[in-house]
């Protein structure tokens, strides 16, 4: 009878050998590398936080959070390292 701890780590060890999650785990080191892809990348985690808040809260998007949406969707777009995750 195996520990749960062992199949945890055999499980962990498993995952981190799927092309997916390696692709997705060189997408990330690539943005933290760069300082540019890691300011949009940064700004949109808190983006997306705005967002949930403006939901929980039952809150509605103005003019102005359409726009700051529409200029980091072309920030996103130009980096080549977030648009592939984008």
């Amino acid at each position: 009878m195996s520990n749960i701890y062992d199949s945890a780590n055999e499980l962990s060890r498993g995952l981190r050998e799927l092309p997916e999650y390696k692709a997705v785990k060189e997408a990330k080191d690539a943005i933290a590398a760069d300082a540019e892809a890691s300011k949009i990348f940064t700004d949109y985690l808190a983006f997306q936080q705005e967002i949930q808040v403006m939901a929980q809260t039952g809150q509605m998007p103005d003019a102005s959070f359409q726009e700051k949406w529409s200029l980091l969707a072309i920030k996103f777009k130009k980096c080549s390292f977030i648009s592939f995750l984008y």
